[in-house]
């Protein structure tokens, strides 16, 4: 019987072995992967707060790391079968070397923007990009024009190359869609604020076209690996989940907001009071008593 494929994760692993760690021999791969797997399957062990059923499910897949046949197998077949597309872009950026070699996918004349995305990953993440992310960075500037933000053009960088990637190895044309990523660049989004957004036909158009954010269509047991080759978008991820954004208010409906409390308390003080009006006779301290007593039933 044929061997079952092993898990994209896998694949994508050696690939990186092979290319960006220069290790060429099936031994000292295997054993990359082994320790590599059994360290992530302890990390997520180790996050208690966040040890979910997925999170099981992907330390059940870093738990059974291909075999050393398995491994040596797919050494052979991505040398010689083509088996991942594009495995040249998964290469980390050097300028001027990668220009050289890459003129096709980064032009010379786009060096300045393939310098500030690497440089964004060095001050970090203390590592440059892949070619695939400075590729899809530089797509970004162009269609964008004068977008200045760098953070955000290498977030957008990671997701169209991540989605190019998954794509690369599912059966079904363009299965995991930017379409949402794609609205948002032609509506440009990050120029607009509440009332603007809303008004604009995004939100109806990514409605009517059930366009949904990328991450939302990964199944969930495979973001840890992707969030490996997406080191951006797992910061943002990650400080999203921890630090929730507070919602977006204006000073005006801030003041009212708290004048509508203090009313309201007021209005409750005065209620207890004619409830509960204090008796002659007894003292404050009673009274006190008497109140607590009162409202705890």
């Amino acid at each position: 019987m044929p061997r079952q494929p092993i898990n994209i994760i896998f694949i994508e692993k050696i690939a990186d072995l092979l290319i960006n760690n220069k290790k060429k021999k099936a031994p000292e791969i295997f054993n990359e992967i082994k320790n590599w797997s059994l360290t992530k399957a302890a990390e997520i062990s180790s996050e208690n707060h966040d040890y979910t059923n997925n999170n099981k499910i992907t330390q059940n897949i870093y738990n059974n790391y291909p075999t050393f046949r398995t491994t040596r197998e797919y050494i052979r077949k991505i040398k010689t079968e083509n088996l991942i597309p594009n495995i040249e872009e998964r290469e980390k950026f050097e300028w001027p070397t990668s220009i050289n070699k890459f003129s096709h996918i980064i032009p010379w004349d786009q060096s300045r923007n393939a310098l500030d995305c690497t440089m964004w990953y060095v001050k970090k993440f203390s590592c440059a990009p892949s070619i695939g992310i400075v590729k899809w960075y530089l797509r970004i500037s162009y269609a964008t024009d004068i977008w200045n933000d760098i953070e955000q053009k290498c977030l957008k960088a990671e997701i169209f190359w991540c989605a190019e990637i998954l794509n690369g190895y599912s059966t079904t044309k363009n299965y995991y869609n930017t379409l949402y990523e794609e609205l948002q660049l032609q509506f440009k989004t990050w120029e607009m604020r509440g009332e603007e957004l809303e008004t604009s036909g995004f939100n109806d158009l990514a409605n009517k076209f059930n366009a949904k954010p990328w991450i939302n269509q990964i199944d969930p047991q495979y973001r840890k690996f992707f969030f490996e080759i997406m080191p951006h978008f797992k910061w943002f991820y990650d400080q999203k989940r921890e630090y929730s954004p507070q919602p977006f208010t204006n000073s005006k409906s801030t003041h009212k907001n708290y004048t509508d409390m203090i009313s309201k308390l007021n209005s409750i003080e005065s209620l207890i009071k004619q409830i509960n009006p204090e008796k002659p006779g007894i003292s404050v301290g009673k009274q006190s008593t008497i109140n607590s007593w009162k409202l705890n039933v």
